[in-house]
């Protein structure tokens, strides 16, 4: 049985943390990293969109506090989960998104600025082109919008996919 092990890297943006961390994921570890990122958040760019890699924003000197370490572990852990989403058909997603936010398909792809309309196509346009891999264009094509607009609601679902633990449920 192969079992994926996890690695947790303080300093993961740092000198030996940037050639390190892409070593591990090449190797098949999930990479958790904490980071200040006094260098810029660009320095693993290179693996940025890796599903096995999460990178937290913190301070290591502070690992002192059990609570701190344990929050960190969780909230890396919740953010791994979430990034695990199997890619489905974009008619399929409108479909689900649209009945988890009790919307008419219809409404969300001709448009209409309800508010729950303009959430489904924030929450469809962020699964679809940062989890699912889909390219702006298609999404723009599927919803009837720009692609700038797609992008611009892919910002915006992020937001919203943080307060919505049931999402997740539906995928």
């Amino acid at each position: 049985m192969n079992e994926i092990k996890t690695a947790f890297v303080t300093g993961g943006a740092g000198y030996v943390g940037a050639v390190l961390v892409p070593k591990l994921l090449d190797a098949g570890y999930k990479v958790k990293v904490l980071d200040l990122y006094i260098y810029g958040d660009h320095v693993l760019n290179s693996v940025k969109d890796n599903p096995n890699l999460i990178e937290v924003k913190g301070d290591a000197r502070i690992l002192g506090s059990g609570d701190f370490v344990g929050n960190i572990l969780f909230e890396a852990d919740k953010r791994q989960e979430y990034r695990a989403v199997k890619r489905i058909p974009l008619p399929e997603l409108i479909s689900k998104i649209s009945n988890h936010l009790e919307t008419d398909e219809d409404e969300v792809l001709c448009g209409n600025r309800k508010e729950r309309n303009c959430e489904a196509r924030a929450l469809i346009s962020f699964l679809a082109a940062k989890k699912m891999g889909y390219r702006f264009n298609a999404i723009a094509e599927t919803l009837g919008i720009h692609p700038v607009t797609a992008g611009r609601c892919a910002e915006k679902g992020k937001k919203l996919i943080d307060n919505d633990d049931g999402i997740w449920d539906i995928l």
